[in-house]
C-alpha cells in the first residue's frame, strides 16, 4: 500500500508501510484523493456536482486525467458541461498549487456531504463506468 504526496504521486516513505502493511492498507482506504472520484458511483458524482461551485470545479478539473474529467462532464447537463469546457479552455495558466487547492476544496465539500449523509465516498465502481441514464 502506498500513500500519496501532495501532488498525488504514490509514495511509501512512511515507516508504517514497512512495519505494518495491513494497517497501511487500512489507512490508505480511509484517505480520499481527488483522483478517487473515478471510483465512486456516478449518482454520487451527480450529487456532488450540484454542491461544488462551478468556478471551483473548473479549476479542479483543469489538467486532470481525461478519464476523470469525462466522468464529471458526462454527469452534468449538456449545457453545464459546455460551459465548464469553455471556461477550462479559457483559463489563464495556473500554478499547480492553485489547482491542488481547488481539488482539496472539492474533496472537502465531498467529505462534508458524506458526513451529512448526502453522498457516500465508498470506492466501489470501475473507472470505465461514466454515466447513468438521466432519471
Amino acid at each position: 500500500t502506498r500513500f500519496r504526496n501532495v501532488t498525488g504521486v504514490q509514495t511509501c516513505a512512511l515507516p508504517i508501510c514497512q512495519r505494518d502493511p495491513s494497517l497501511a492498507a487500512e489507512l490508505d482506504s480511509k484517505m480520499f484523493y481527488f483522483e478517487n472520484f473515478s471510483e465512486i458511483p456516478v449518482q454520487q458524482i451527480q450529487l456532488l456536482i450540484r454542491q461544488v461551485p462551478r468556478e471551483v470545479l473548473v479549476v479542479a478539473l483543469k489538467g486532470s486525467e481525461p478519464s476523470l474529467r469525462d466522468i464529471f462532464l458526462s454527469n452534468m447537463s449538456e449545457r453545464q458541461a459546455e460551459v465548464v469546457r469553455f471556461e477550462m479552455e479559457n483559463l489563464p495558466p495556473l500554478r499547480v498549487q492553485e489547482i491542488e487547492d481547488k481539488r482539496r476544496e472539492v474533496v472537502r465539500i465531498a467529505r462534508q456531504l458524506e458526513q451529512d449523509n448526502v453522498i457516500s465516498l465508498e470506492r466501489q465502481r470501475a473507472a470505465t463506468d461514466s454515466k447513468v441514464a438521466a432519471s
